[in-house]
């Protein structure tokens, strides 16, 4: 499962959501932010507590700076049917418990052969959460919302003890985060960890950009909430819709032709293994990588057996058997390494 790419929000936090959802909060018109330097066209939304937000709603994301796209759930949910509404109690690493609900696809659950009252397999290091959580119910997935934004695929409500007050200029009250919630940064040109932003540093937001005015720990351990969206894993937040993540890593590049065989694939075969990694979730490559690397031992011993050297074309051809065994034939394109 891809990390809950999520921002944690405390209780006060909002998130920017399309005006025709039918939710209960009141109509907002986004306030422009002060130091605007880059104009959207943003349509009419409304603003809704993190905590009420539901599986199957759609939040507004505005336009996405970064390139990174997650299309393993799809791009969107056109046959509510074929997914189910899981309720997971998630153990976490501190020893506390995460209340999740889930939307997947039907086959994703048959899969992996999960069923009330067993457990599945989760694991989501910006909340914390790895091991085997216990499966509460499975619902139909009964109705998606209709209309522009991204459906909200998954919502995690936990404890958070190391929490902050992010001030942007133009907002008239601070946003409840924690410290690893990515948010986008225009100085960096990419998603940062809260606790990373200075002072004058600049956000972006549904107005444009705005200054980063203070950050300030906030006390003792609250209740935090968290949203996995589907697809581009970024949605907006507080009155002046902030543009954030809902993962605190970004994905690693995983080299298809593994750098352990650099030399036979470079100098042998001429394939240069620079130009071949995929982005891939942190905990899916953490996971794939040792077995993937034996699955190319076996090809060069295999030809070593038979007292030859495999050709390029039998390379790229596992290379392909690879990617569909490890299921990451939903990832891509290719991106060269450092980019």
């Amino acid at each position: 499962m891809r990390p809950a790419i999520s921002i944690f929000l405390l209780f006060a936090g909002v998130a920017c959501l399309w005006r025709g959802l039918s939710v209960t909060a009141p109509a907002h018109e986004p306030v422009q932010a002060r130091a605007t330097q880059v104009s959207f066209s943003v349509p009419e939304v409304r603003e809704q507590r993190i905590e009420t937000i539901r599986v199957g709603q759609r939040v507004w994301i505005g336009e996405n700076p970064s390139a990174e796209r997650d299309h393993r759930l799809g791009v969107d949910i056109a046959d509510p049917s074929q997914w189910r509404k899981m309720t997971l109690r998630c153990p976490k690493r501190d020893g506390t418990i995460a209340s999740v609900q889930m939307l997947r696809p039907s086959a994703w659950l048959t899969e992996r052969d999960v069923q009330v009252g067993g457990r599945v397999d989760i694991e989501v290091p910006e909340c914390g959460i790895e091991g085997l959580a216990s499966v509460l119910a499975i619902e139909p997935c009964l109705q998606i919302a209709v209309g522009p934004g991204r459906v909200v695929t998954a919502t995690f409500h936990h404890q958070s003890a190391r929490t902050f007050d992010l001030s942007i200029e133009g907002a008239s009250e601070p946003i409840g985060v924690t410290g690893n919630h990515p948010v986008w940064c225009e100085e960096t040109r990419d998603f940062v960890r809260v606790d990373t932003l200075r002072p004058g540093d600049h956000v972006r937001t549904t107005g444009g950009l705005a200054r980063v005015a203070s950050l300030s720990p906030r006390g003792p351990p609250e209740s935090v909430y968290n949203l996995e969206v589907q697809l581009e894993h970024v949605y907006r937040v507080g009155e002046l819709g902030l543009l954030v993540h809902n993962a605190c890593a970004k994905p690693q590049q995983h080299h298809v032709f593994p750098q352990e065989f650099r030399h036979e694939f470079e100098d042998g075969l001429n394939i240069p293994i620079d130009d071949y990694t995929l982005p891939v979730p942190v905990d899916q490559h953490r996971k794939i990588h040792p077995k993937w690397n034996d699955r190319w031992q076996e090809f060069f011993d295999d030809a070593a057996d038979e007292g030859r050297t495999p050709t390029a074309n039998e390379a790229r051809d596992f290379a392909t058997e690879l990617i569909g065994e490890f299921e990451l034939d939903q990832i891509g394109p290719f991106v060269p390494f450092g980019r």
